[in-house]
């Protein structure tokens, strides 16, 4: 708030005198009207600084008593501008003095010339006293100000206030300024660009060797968004210094400068933080001034390449050469062989403040000189035999030091430095000549040594009297120091001092803070049980498995040798493109989807192809060379069908060589140092190697592998072949245009790689017919027998060369790694990912029953599965059926569904297949047999149960929590829900049964719920797979309670139905998530409907191939290229003045770091430390950097906040005060940086971590609604990371710090400097959860006086989030999401909220 009186007061300043009625008047030398003791008899005399601090005093008198008024600011207003302008009218004396000595030097000494020095040396005095003045006075308001924010605040608003009363006319004083501007003062407003500019203006404008830029010059030349400037241009061009060069002219003929030295401008950076940039010729420097203390000294320690300001750092070098060049001088920084040794750029160089040190040097002084005097009382107190009043007379070295750097208003302090700085100029003139001054002055001048001393004129005999002072001193204090060692045998630093209670320690115990040291991480719980650790693990790998042939050229060196024209090892070219700008611009034309139109509009831009440097002139030509790049998963090829009896009808496939994707992913880079080729068998450390104790994860840990492996030969590598293929719709709201895309992978690829689509380990190997047959002539039947046909022959031309390749019998496929290395690979198809009525279409099974084994539709709700199904049994029962409709009789397709088998007079796409079961190969899939299906049977057969109106009510009144979705709305109005709507609505549902349903009912629904979070677990040993046999056993036992409420007649549905296979399929092809639809269902946007909004709507798959093809070669391309060792440069562009040639230089991006604090923990009970399994995060800066106590009790809803914070630092102390004293005691702090929020992802458990943002939230006028998150606290040592023993339930009310310092002290060294939070505890957990939800039941801790019981924890103790829900069978209808956490009395944990909280919560 001073920090802005302080600009309020300046920019009054430059407004009309009427105004504030502070009259200047210009006065010659010897005519101050302001300094009526000032006489040419005075001046002549010789006299010293204190003389006229005393006649100023009296002139200035400080005001009896501060209350922040009107008055008051416009009388410091006014003493200060008198002072200042006493200052700017003597500023010139040093130059006088100066240059006077250089001309006595010249000719003999005259009478006058000792009465003339005496004279100059004392107007030097009355400056220095001048200046102390002022600063005196301007410190002791700025300090008053500091400490009553409240009345600064109201005394800046009134000024505000009587500044916008002022008419126009007083503001023309102020060019581009308006009251706008102007208003940004004001408390809780952000400084715009134009008061900014202003004070540029006026600081060059009295500099007179200052260029100064404007806050919008940052922006326009230097970053690459000139709206945020976080990150610096990469590239420079000759445009960039034309326009550096225009805004030099504009500037200097703004400023009427002919010449300057240094350069200034602002940064503002991210709309948020400023900071500025100088750049001094004379000095030789570039410096980045920011006031982000923290930021510059931890980069200070990073080497230079890391550095934040680093990437700024070079284009400020490339500035410096651009503005030298118009200076006229050649300077080189950027060419490291001719760079310039003697110019300092340092991104963070710390630069010496001789001002700041000068001022420590003499409040060391003088707090020495109170130590001296301190100890002389001590002595006198000995020598009178009364050693109490050493006692007595020590603790007074404590307050004279207090006093003395508590702004006193007859001295300079630590706050004087930006006060001086603001007239740095004058200032400079007292303590030493400018560089061209100096020249003429004569360095050995006794005089001039006399006007270094403050302009002090000391005798001899007052010097050789202060020299014998000091040797007495001296003296005095060897002999204090040997009386005090001789009584007490320690040094006086060493007494031990009795002090009352206080929160703040000794003096000498206080430990200075480093700041770059962070606090030490509490200890993580031991884990109790993670499916993932691989420490915990024994993986028996098949040996025989993935020989190594031989090494051939890898991927890269073959591109190498596609692309380069030369053959120099070092020199690369970007063939087929011109220039590495013309593959930019290409890379970008593909990459944004810039239309071809559009970019022919751009390439006719004038001249834009002659400064780029392009040789190609529409975008055809553009495509023409991008598509002479290679394809990366080999050809793609049409196929056109159609039926004997119809011709005309004619169905294109769209497709190339499964074998060729497949060397495309076996000789990826990228993928080489992840790619499987072994089967393993994983078991549990330290147990026998039984299938009791096998582990399944990934693809290669199940029975397939290791089972088909012993069937190829030996040093043979399998590739498990996954397929999916899903129809999608390719127009919105209209049209009926669809694509049904067939997507590869392989299982040797890890499975968190497979979901990710920017690790390009799927691939699009077709294009099925989409087109319908007609219907006409057909029975219904026999359209969908066609259709069935179809799609057959289709996926059978697609596959056929699967059949050769992965026969065990032949030599298999020769295929090079992205390693280089040769091995001899089997592709087997293990895995077909596809929806139900896909399934039962690929594996000919009639709709309506299993696709997996041989129930009948009617029998599918028994608990246990039927006769598996075979490849072997379905192929012959469609040929004896085809045999028989040979001999007459029914057709083939009417012969087969009577075994419930879909076939008809064709050959499925699988026969011939090589080691294939299409049955087996069938995978859970967790989107649509789950949440799409199963889930959405149940929520509505509790819909029914409960209603629709009573379940969205309960739903609606949820309260907010960390990865659950809050349906504001309820779920019946829902249309089209999206699996990851079904996936929220799974985490509320049995959160609204109690009290609405019967234990039995809420019981069959938790099994399902619970099932469907089992089958999702990445890793399975046989204990999980028995607890989903046991949630599906009791699912089975329950579900007749939905039968006899009416909800439901029956359960033969195959999606519940499919439940009984899925420990038997995680067994053989390894987890669910290998094979989950979802992953899969998100290439459709990649592969197909932006291929489809690319093209032009008609015969779109061609350009749909091209599409895909083009960004597959694109992102190929740039992998080379990103791997070659030497990037070719940028061509000159000629300047068009000249038409010489510029280099553009390209500037190296340095890490950016992210700018939060992490907390990991540890915890260890016994034995060494572990690593941790919670990584917490907060924002670099907290949301309320001072926030008062009082305030944070009151919103953040936390009465027994203050009481605990007061136990909690006694707590801290060595020795403990009694509980009474200290919540009667007072607090030594008012306010604390207080974070609403902090992320949480645990690092273990799941192997794709949960980040959840858990709040502490107040009311504001932001937020409007509270909210503060339930959390699981680690309570004792007995606490884990998984289970609920040694934890506790509590309500996060406040994320705060501890402040490092309080006024001028460093806090204790005893205070945790990590984040703290402060929870309101509930009830701990009971010894087991309800029995009919699973879930544990607590209540809200409350105290013998009505108070939440509470504690001060270290943040790192928080384990995860949690949710609670209401326990009660009727809900109170006053009861909503913002207030049900306060007003209901008992809740439920919710175990469902996340994933990673039903692994946890138990």
């Amino acid at each position: 708030m001073s920090a802005r009186l302080s600009s309020h007061m300046k920019l009054r300043s430059d407004l009309p005198p009427d105004f504030h009625s502070n009259t200047l008047v210009e006065y010659p030398p010897f005519g101050f009207a302001y300094l009526p003791f000032l006489t040419f008899s005075n001046l002549s005399a010789v006299s010293g600084s204190s003389d006229y601090q005393k006649y100023l005093n009296r002139l200035f008198p400080a005001l009896p008593s501060l209350n922040c008024s009107a008055k008051e600011y416009s009388y410091v207003d006014n003493q200060t501008s008198k002072l200042q302008e006493l200052s700017r009218q003597l500023s010139s004396v040093t130059r006088m003095k100066n240059t006077f000595i250089s001309s006595i030097s010249q000719h003999s000494a005259l009478p006058s010339d000792n009465l003339a020095l005496v004279v100059l040396g004392n107007l030097l005095a009355l400056r220095n006293a001048i200046l102390t003045k002022k600063a005196s006075i301007e410190t002791s308001w700025w300090k008053f100000l500091d400490k009553n924010p409240e009345k600064a605040q109201t005394l800046l608003n009134s000024l505000m206030r009587e500044i916008r009363a002022c008419p126009d006319e007083f503001w023309k004083a102020l060019p581009n300024i308006t009251y706008h501007d102007f208003s940004t003062l004001a408390p809780g407003r952000w400084l715009n660009d134009e008061i900014i500019n202003h004070f540029i203006d006026k600081w060059c404008s009295q500099k007179r060797n200052t260029l100064g830029f404007t806050t919008f010059f940052a922006g326009c030349c230097l970053f690459q968004d000139k709206t945020t400037c976080r990150t610096a241009k990469s590239l420079l061009t000759a445009a960039d210094e034309a326009k550096i060069r225009r805004f030099v002219k504009r500037r200097q003929e703004a400023l009427d400068l002919k010449s300057w030295d240094a350069v200034f401008f602002p940064v503002h950076e991210g709309s948020s933080h400023w900071y500025s940039v100088r750049i001094d010729f004379s000095l030789k420097r570039i410096d980045i001034f920011d006031s982000l203390q923290e930021t510059c000294l931890i980069n200070r320690q990073k080497p230079v390449p890391l550095r934040k300001n680093t990437k700024l750092m070079l284009v400020l070098m490339w500035l410096t050469e651009v503005l030298g060049s118009i200076r006229g001088e050649s300077l080189s920084l950027m060419n490291p062989a001719e760079q310039d040794k003697s110019w300092v750029c340092d991104p963070h160089a710390k630069k010496r403040d001789p001002l700041h040190e000068a001022h420590c040097s003499r409040e060391a002084r003088n707090i020495e000189q109170l130590y001296k005097n301190t100890v002389k009382k001590a002595t006198l107190a000995q020598n009178a035999n009364s050693p109490h009043l050493i006692r007595d007379a020590i603790p007074s070295i404590q307050r004279q030091i207090d006093e003395r750097l508590s702004f006193p208003s007859t001295s300079t302090s630590t706050h004087d430095l930006p006060l001086l700085l603001e007239d740095d100029e004058d200032f400079m003139d007292i303590d030493q000549p400018s560089r061209d001054e100096a020249k003429d002055v004569d360095m050995d001048s006794e005089d001039e040594d006399d006007s270094d001393d403050e302009g002090d004129l000391l005798s001899e005999a007052e010097e050789a009297e202060e020299e014998k002072k000091e040797e007495e001193e001296d003296d005095l204090q060897d002999e204090i120091n040997r009386y005090v060692q001789e009584i007490y045998g320690t040094n006086l630093d060493d007494l031990d001092l009795d002090n009352i209670f206080s929160f703040l320690p000794d003096e000498e115990d206080i430990e200075l803070p480093n700041l770059h040291e962070h606090p030490e991480p509490a200890p993580p719980p031991p884990i109790h049980r993670s499916l993932i650790d691989e420490d915990d693990n024994v993986c028996d790998w098949n040996r025989t498995a993935g020989r190594v042939y031989g090494v051939d050229k890898d991927i890269r060196r073959r591109w190498k040798g596609i692309l380069s024209r030369k053959e120099e090892e070092n020199t690369a070219c970007y063939e087929p493109f011109a220039s590495r700008l013309e593959w930019e611009v290409c890379q970008w034309s593909v990459k944004e989807k810039i239309s071809q139109n559009s970019f022919n509009r751009f390439l006719n831009i004038p001249q834009i192809k002659e400064k780029l440097g392009l040789t190609f002139n529409n975008s055809k030509s553009m495509l023409d060379k991008l598509d002479k790049i290679p394809e990366r998963a080999g050809q793609w090829f049409t196929k056109k069908l159609s039926f004997k009896d119809r011709p005309e009808e004619v169905f294109t496939i769209h497709h190339r060589d499964p074998v060729e994707a497949i060397k495309a992913l076996w000789g990826d880079p990228s993928l080489a140092q992840d790619l499987v080729y072994q089967p393993a068998k994983i078991f549990r450390k330290d147990a026998e190697k039984t299938e009791e104790n096998r582990i399944f994860s990934e693809m290669w840990t199940g029975g397939f592998w290791n089972s088909v492996q012993s069937l190829i030969p030996e040093g043979g590598t399998l590739a498990p072949v996954i397929l999916a293929t899903d129809k999608t719709q390719l127009t919105q709201f209209s049209g009926n245009k669809t694509a049904y895309p067939v997507y590869l992978t392989l299982g040797n690829i890890p499975k968190e790689l497979r979901r990710k689509p920017e690790s390009r380990a799927c691939v699009l190997i077709a294009y099925l017919p989409v087109d319908s047959p007609s219907k006409k002539g057909f029975s219904k039947s026999q359209f969908k027998l066609r259709k069935y046909q179809l799609f057959h022959k289709s996926m059978s031309i697609v596959l056929g060369s699967l059949k050769k390749a992965g026969n065990p019998t032949g030599p298999g496929v020769e295929m090079v790694g992205g390693d280089g290395a040769i091995r001899r690979v089997y592709p087997v198809l293990a895995a077909y990912v596809a929806d139900y009525p896909e399934q039962c279409l690929v594996t000919c099974t009639k709709y309506g029953t299993c696709p997996k084994c041989r129930r009948k539709a009617e029998e599918l709700q028994l608990k246990d599965p039927g006769e598996p199904r075979t490849q072997l049994w379905t192929k012959t029962k469609i040929v004896e059926a085809q045999r028989a409709a040979a001999e007459g009789g029914k057709g083939v397709h009417s012969r087969t569904m009577k075994v419930d088998v879909a076939g008809g007079n064709y050959q499925p796409f699988w026969s011939g297949l090589p080691l294939a079961d299409i049955h087996r190969c069938v995978a859970p899939d967790v989107l649509h047999q789950l949440y799409q299906g199963v889930l959405k049977h149940l929520i509505a057969w509790v819909q029914k149960l409960v209603g629709e109106e009573e379940l969205d009510e309960r739903i609606r009144r949820f309260p907010p929590a960390p990865g659950v979705r809050h349906f504001s709305k309820g779920i019946s109005g829902l249309a089209q829900v999206s699996g990851t709507e079904r996936k929220h609505m799974a985490r509320l549902l049995l959160a609204c049964l109690h009290g609405k349903m019967d234990d039995k009912g809420i019981t069959a629904c938790r099994s399902i719920l619970h099932f469907i979070q089992l089958a999702q677990y990445p890793s399975h040993d046989q204990e999980t797979l028995k607890y989903m046999k046991e949630e599906l056993d009791t699912w089975h036992r329950y579900r007749d309670y939905f039968i006899s409420e009416a909800a439901r007649s029956h359960f033969n549905i195959p999606k519940f139905h499919s439940l009984v296979h899925y420990v038997d399929s995680i067994r053989w092809t390894g987890t669910t998530d290998n094979t989950n639809t979802e992953a899969f269902e998100r290439l459709h946007i990649d592969f197909a409907k932006e291929g489809w909004r690319s093209s032009n709507k008609r015969d779109h798959f061609p350009q749909m191939i091209a599409f895909v093809s083009r960004k597959e070669k694109v992102s190929s391309f740039d992998f080379y290229r990103s791997w070659f060792p030497y990037t070719a440069p940028i061509p000159d562009i000629p300047e068009e003045d000249t038409g010489e040639d510029k280099d553009i230089q390209p500037l190296l991006s340095p890490i950016e770091l992210e700018e939060t604090r992490s907390i990991s923990r540890k915890r260890s009970k016994n034995g060494p430390e572990e690593s941790s399994s919670v990584l917490i995060t907060l924002s670099k800066y907290p949301k309320e950097k001072r926030k008062k106590v009082e305030a944070i009790a009151l919103l953040h809803g936390a009465p027994g906040f203050l009481a605990t914070l007061k136990l909690y630092l006694n707590d801290l102390l060595p020795v403990r005060g009694k509980k009474t004293e200290v919540l009667r005691g007072h607090l030594p702090f008012a306010t604390l940086e207080v974070w609403h929020n902090f992320s949480h992802v645990p690092l273990k458990v799941l192997d794709q971590p949960e980040r959840s943002l858990i709040k502490a939230q107040p009311l504001s006028t932001n937020n409007r609604a509270a909210r503060f998150d339930t959390v699981l606290v680690l309570e004792n040592e007995e606490a884990q990371s998984t289970a609920v023993q040694g934890c506790r339930a509590a309500r996060l009310r406040v994320i705060f710090r501890l402040p490092e310092t309080i006024g001028l002290k460093k806090t204790p060294s005893s205070w945790p400097k990590e984040h703290l939070a402060y929870v309101t505890w509930y009830t701990r957990f009971r010894s087991a959860p309800d029995s009919a939800t699973g879930m544990y039941k607590i209540e809200p801790a409350i105290a013998s006086n009505g108070v939440p019981q509470g504690a001060i924890i270290p943040l790192s103790d928080i384990r995860q989030s949690c949710m609670l829900v209401p326990s009660r069978t009727n809900w109170e209808s006053s009861w909503n999401a913002e207030n049900i956490l306060d007003e209901c009395p008992s809740f439920f944990v919710n175990n469902l909220q996340t994933k990673y909280t039903y692994q946890t919560i138990y």
